[in-house]
């Protein structure tokens, strides 16, 4: 079996909800991030869309998702780059 792309949806949360010392908390449907990372011929490429985009840094040495997709490389011996995209929502 091969696996070409896997996307993971992240919801947003209201980390605290007054004096309930972060045990009362929500997750939102808006906003959310949701990243989709596909096999990439050749190196890591972070692309960023949607809301608050100028707040993700887009250059992957500036973006910590490098650091992760490096270190994935790495460790299963990938002879393949890692397609970063980044959907602010």
């Amino acid at each position: 079996m091969s696996l070409s792309q896997v996307t993971v949806v992240v919801p947003a949360t209201t980390a605290n909800l007054g004096p309930g010392f972060d045990v009362f908390g929500l997750a939102l449907k808006q906003p959310r991030d949701k990243i989709a990372l596909r096999v990439n011929p050749r190196g890591i490429h972070v692309d960023c869309v949607g809301f608050l985009t100028k707040q993700v840094a887009s250059l992957p040495r500036k973006n910590t998702a490098r650091t992760v997709a490096e270190l994935v490389i790495k460790k299963f011996k990938l002879k393949t780059g890692i397609q970063i995209e980044i959907d602010r929502a």
